[in-house]
């Protein structure tokens, strides 16, 4: 029997990187909203001016809120996450004073060298094509930096999916080293106080291709009516999916880091990065073929 999936229509983002310190896309216009929103599901924070920088904090984040040009607010977020340094501008999408989305934005390294080379850019362009899901390079123009941008098109999150958000964001730039840091003109690690760099004393870490069978990840994805996500990867290519209304079995192939998890009506494909994968699922059969929602899922120790 096809499994056929409702997905949550997300809005089409238009960013423009102009205005603010790092990357700084078209924000909102006005006051963001601090209240009336929908009550919402159990453990899950729907996003306010009030609520969101709270999360952050929740998550153990030094947050700073920033204005836009326009008057529109943002927050600036920083850590240290193994060893590396980060600055990541959460950036609010609002329709009709209601924050539906975020766009997740940080500059990376020294500003482009202007020698930078043209296959330094086909290789940054390259992996946007063969590898990007979620996290995608771009250029930012106001500061002159490449920038990685990652967008969360929901209107609200949990504390540990908001967390596998910024881990698999934090983890994607460590592992891309090598393809955006020759663009700022740098053969060896940034300096420790550029964003998106080591830390002192820290080296740009080697990707570590996972083995995943017999592994046990759990996590959720953004569908109405579902929420809470297992995968299980047996020996053999075997999977066993249990989300919020059944248990189902597929088959599960890897290519690399690249994971792709196939059962009957649709299909997840992701990327691991450490103990997290994410990526998107899409219908495969029936009238809603081709739709997609995204998924976090983290491996259960």
């Amino acid at each position: 029997m096809y499994r056929i999936r409702q997905l949550l229509v997300a809005s089409i983002m238009t960013v423009t990187l102009t205005g603010a310190a790092s990357a700084q896309p078209s924000g909102p216009s006005g006051p963001l909203p601090s209240g009336g929103a929908p009550t919402p599901q159990p453990n899950r924070v729907v996003f306010t001016r009030d609520s969101l920088p709270q999360l952050l904090k929740q998550l153990g984040y030094t947050v700073n809120e920033k204005t836009l040009p326009n008057g529109g607010l943002y927050w600036q977020i920083a850590t240290q996450s193994e060893g590396w340094n980060f600055t990541v501008n959460v950036l609010p999408m609002v329709q009709q004073d209601k924050i539906t989305s975020l766009l997740l934005s940080s500059d990376l390294g020294r500003k482009v060298s202007p020698q930078a080379g043209a296959q330094d850019v086909l290789k940054l362009m390259k992996y946007n094509h063969d590898q990007a899901y979620l996290l995608y390079f771009g250029y930012n123009a106001q500061t002159g930096c490449v920038t990685a941008q990652r967008p969360y098109v929901f209107p609200d999150a949990s504390p540990e999916e908001m967390r596998l958000v910024f881990n698999d964001i934090f983890k994607s730039i460590r592992d891309t080293h090598a393809i955006w840091n020759p663009l700022g003109g740098a053969a060896q690690a940034p300096a420790p106080a550029l964003n998106g760099g080591p830390a002192p004393n820290a080296n740009p870490p080697v990707q570590l291709v996972a083995n995943i069978v017999g592994t046990t990840w759990n996590g959720s994805e953004n569908l109405p009516g579902f929420g809470k996500l297992t995968f299980q990867f047996r020996a053999g290519g075997a999977a066993t999916m249990i989300d919020a209304k059944a248990t189902t079995e597929g088959n599960w192939t890897q290519n690399g880091n690249d994971v792709t998890i196939n059962f009957q009506g649709c299909v997840y494909q992701g990327r691991i990065n450490g103990q997290s994968i994410s990526g998107s699922g899409r219908i495969t059969t029936g009238g809603q073929a081709g739709q997609t929602w995204s998924f976090q899922v983290a491996l259960q120790k």
